[in-house]
């Protein structure tokens, strides 16, 4: 499938046929991209075609796609075990390393989710205020 025939489809199925609104493609006189793979500072999308990715991923991919030392570093880490919903070294120390590096923060929690994060927020002000 090209870029238009997947977009077409994902009309059916998502909201505007992208997952960011940000990123909808109502007042453009194209169709998005569906990307298949990415290296370094490119994507290539379903066609073939390759861009250089200035988005980045909005921040994660600052070093680029597939970079060969994060990618080793994950590569081990998925093999210790995936996500264990239980307290690990290893967000203990970059626990350690935030609250270490920035003044203001006395601790810090890892939520797995926006819902959790609001949800903890939500109960921190209760706490603070006195008010439900």
């Amino acid at each position: 499938m090209d870029n238009k025939e997947l977009f077409e489809k994902s009309l059916k199925y998502v909201p505007g046929g992208v997952h960011s609104p940000v990123r909808s493609f109502k007042g453009l006189h194209t169709t998005p991209r569906f990307i298949k793979s990415a290296n370094g500072a490119y994507v290539t999308d379903e066609e073939g075609k390759e861009y250089v990715d200035f988005c980045m991923s909005f921040g994660p991919m600052l070093l680029g796609h597939r970079n060969p030392q994060v990618e080793k570093a994950v590569t081990d880490a998925l093999t210790r075990g995936w996500t264990y919903g239980a307290c690990e070294k290893y967000s203990l120390d970059l626990a350690e390393f935030i609250v270490d590096k920035i003044d203001h923060i006395d601790q810090i929690r890892f939520v797995n989710s926006g819902t959790e994060a609001v949800m903890t927020a939500v109960r921190l002000a209760r706490g603070i205020t006195g008010k439900n």
